[in-house]
């Protein structure tokens, strides 16, 4: 669920549209992506791309 909704937000999708994409509320969706992007940041740096 992670990957479908950071994949989502990058094209462009506000949360509101991300949350129904997923079956969840905006509130759980801003916290997902939250968590999600803290997770794949040390990742991206590793690599040089963030």
């Amino acid at each position: 669920m992670d990957r479908a909704a950071l994949l989502l937000a990058a094209e462009g999708h506000h949360n509101a549209e991300i949350a129904v994409r997923i079956g969840r509320t905006e509130l759980a969706t801003r916290a997902l992506l939250c968590r999600a992007r803290r997770r794949l940041r040390p990742v991206l740096s590793g690599v040089g791309v963030a």
